[in-house]
């Protein structure tokens, strides 16, 4: 028996092929860019794009690191998630990811 797709002369064509429909294909695959900073005691763990999680000694999550960019260049801000909220505190913005992450000491 033919299929809805058949009928309409896409034989086999992916649903996320059919821009006509609106749909657009997948996107690439990412990787994950590293932060470039290193400090003891903490990682900066990609968090998605342009975002970093940064994680202290004890596997506990002490904020985020954002990366932007300015009229003058790339600015960090950084975000502080004190123990059991939800919600980030804004620490700054910072010309360098390096500044963005002593916030965090």
């Amino acid at each position: 028996m033919p299929t809805a797709l058949q009928h309409r002369g896409e034989r086999h064509a992916p649903a996320a092929r059919r821009l006509g429909d609106g749909l657009r294909p997948p996107e690439p695959l990412r990787i994950p860019e590293r932060l470039g900073v290193t400090l003891p005691g903490m990682r900066f763990v990609p968090a998605g794009p342009s975002l970093w999680r940064v994680v202290g000694a004890g596997g506990l999550v002490l904020g985020h690191i954002e990366r932007t960019t300015a009229e003058h260049g790339e600015r960090f801000a950084a975000r502080r998630l004190p123990h059991g909220a939800s919600r980030s505190v804004p620490l700054g913005e910072f010309w360098s990811a390096r500044d963005a992450a002593e916030c965090f000491r």
